[in-house]
């Protein structure tokens, strides 16, 4: 599910003091003096010109903010800026626009909230052709250039993965993704017998592998994924998902965009009412990712798909509950 990106001035961002405290920890370090934080370091930030906060929201959870203000001369980290450039800094120091803080839950990071928090934030919309968030109060979908009613920014399209992406990967493929697909990178011989027998595969069979392409004709591949009704260790009633995403375009929400949409593919399929997703423990992007989906960990240890030597855990996404 897609986020909701408001942007709030200081009276609007009032209510949202207690809910930005809650989640602050899971970001930042602990905080020592919550009372000293509301009435100090909160307070002293909103109260300054031209704060603005961004927040976003799932099914109303807040799972990230962003904030900033004009800052002066004689307030602290102008000050501290001064002391270290000296006078290379009196030109902009002063009048400028800060980007406090920013901030995403951590089950959410790597699915592009923070990228959108930072191109919808606080002050970079005043003098930018990035998209311009909501104020509160408009409740209209943001699309691709800001402007309500549009279509989401992150639109892709699955089309069966086959011989004609070959070249995209095989360019684009890093160790990151070579470790996690198939345990080394793919070979231009390699690739292309795989890709012909995965363009052989049924559309409604067992196995499915998908290129996700950007939206239009002439659309750029930025990832895939797949789901396999016969991987090992599964049960009668379960899939596997997998998705990943080429290296130049991680970051910037195509990968949940991508892997929701084959978890569209597999709920209107009756057969199949949960998926199994199998994640590397060090492989962070892809636990805030699938977080993101719904998913959740069972703590079950198994070997990794494309290394014995390795280990993932077995997480699961019911589909019928």
């Amino acid at each position: 599910m897609s986020p909701e990106v408001l942007r709030h001035d200081a009276e609007a961002a009032s209510p949202y003091r207690d809910r930005i405290l809650e989640l602050w920890p899971t970001a930042f370090e602990p905080v020592a003096d919550e009372d000293d934080w509301r009435n100090r370091f909160w307070e002293q930030h909103r109260g300054r010109a031209d704060f603005r906060l961004v927040t976003a929201e799932i099914d109303g959870r807040l799972v990230g903010f962003a904030w900033g203000c004009t800052g002066e001369r004689g307030q602290c980290w102008s000050d501290t800026v001064r002391a270290a450039l000296g006078d290379a800094g009196d030109g902009w120091i002063g009048g400028h626009f800060e980007f406090v803080e920013l901030a995403v839950r951590p089950e959410h990071r790597g699915s592009g909230i923070g990228g959108a928090l930072h191109r919808c934030g606080p002050g970079l919309c005043r003098a930018s052709p990035l998209p311009r968030p909501r104020m509160a109060g408009d409740r209209r979908p943001v699309g691709a250039e800001g402007r309500p009613g549009e279509a989401p920014a992150r639109v892709i399209r699955l089309e069966r993965i086959g011989p004609e992406h070959a070249a995209a990967i095989l360019a684009e493929q890093d160790a990151a993704l070579a470790g996690e697909i198939v345990g080394e990178r793919w070979t231009a011989q390699s690739l292309e017998d795989f890709l012909e027998r995965a363009a052989r595969w049924r559309a409604d069979g067992p196995i499915r592998e998908y290129a996700a392409m950007t939206d239009g004709t002439s659309g750029v591949l930025v990832g895939g994924g797949g789901l396999n009704l016969l991987d090992p260790g599964l049960e009668r009633g379960e899939a596997a998902l997998t998705y990943w995403v080429l290296a130049r375009h991680r970051g910037q929400g195509w990968g949940h965009a991508l892997s929701a949409e084959i978890v569209e593919r597999a709920r209107a399929e009756a057969r199949i009412a949960r998926l199994v997703l199998r994640i590397a423990p060090a492989n962070h992007p892809s636990r805030a990712l699938a977080r993101g989906l719904g998913a959740e960990p069972t703590g079950a240890i198994e070997r990794h798909p494309a290394d014995g030597a390795r280990t993932v855990e077995r997480w699961v996404l019911e589909l019928r509950g």
